[in-house]
């Protein structure tokens, strides 16, 4: 990939001190060189839309972006369409440089069923945890209430807890009952938290 520094699209001034030899159109150097941020633009939008698709297996995602990345710090934000459903905590490796664990919610791993098949996920990577946090919601969670129509007035969650939870530092959570808990599956409440089922 070519890194791009102190780019300009206007043609150089003529102050008269070149030479006639030196002097060149530059509607025919762009011609012959194209236009680096234009492409990487449009390869860098590419890879915002969706359109990618991944591939992999075993909770293990691989995506090849249209940009090209050579370092995991040049990629601020990528969406891609997963290809398959992830069973629990999930890495992803662009371009080849190296596996990086996916996040949700800051800080916290990947449950199972988080990403289906077919979803559109983004993600951003954070240099100082060196992950990619999932800034699309994950396939379980609600994003607010639902209706037939123009009226969002049903919030809906599972009725089963098959995977350990703990309830987000300094948060309260609220399911609607009855709520049945696996058997060896944890829900975790610290201390000022509540959990309220009603």
């Amino acid at each position: 990939m070519t890194t791009i520094t102190g780019y300009n699209a206007s043609p150089p001034s003529d102050d008269g001190s070149q030479t006639e030899a030196n002097k060149v159109k530059w509607s025919t150097i762009t011609g012959k060189i194209g236009d680096p941020l234009n492409d990487f633009l449009s390869a860098f939008h590419e890879d915002q839309t969706g359109s990618l698709n991944s591939t992999g297996s075993a909770d293990a995602y691989l995506l090849t972006s249209n940009v090209g990345y050579t370092a995991i710090a040049d990629i601020p934000l990528i969406s891609f369409k997963a290809n398959f459903l992830n069973t629990g905590a999930a890495t992803i490796d662009i371009d080849g440089l190296g596996a990086k664990t996916i996040k949700k919610n800051h800080d916290r791993d990947l449950d199972a069923d988080d990403i289906e098949v077919g979803q559109i996920v983004v993600l951003s990577y954070n240099v100082t945890d060196d992950t990619f946090e999932m800034v699309s919601n994950t396939a379980g969670s609600s994003a607010g209430a639902t209706g037939g129509g123009a009226d969002l007035v049903f919030f809906e969650n599972d009725q089963v807890v098959t995977t350990d939870y703990t309830i987000t530092d300094g948060k309260n959570a609220g399911s609607f009952g009855a709520i049945t808990i696996n058997s060896g599956v944890t829900v975790t409440i610290g201390a000022g938290e509540v959990w309220t089922i009603i």
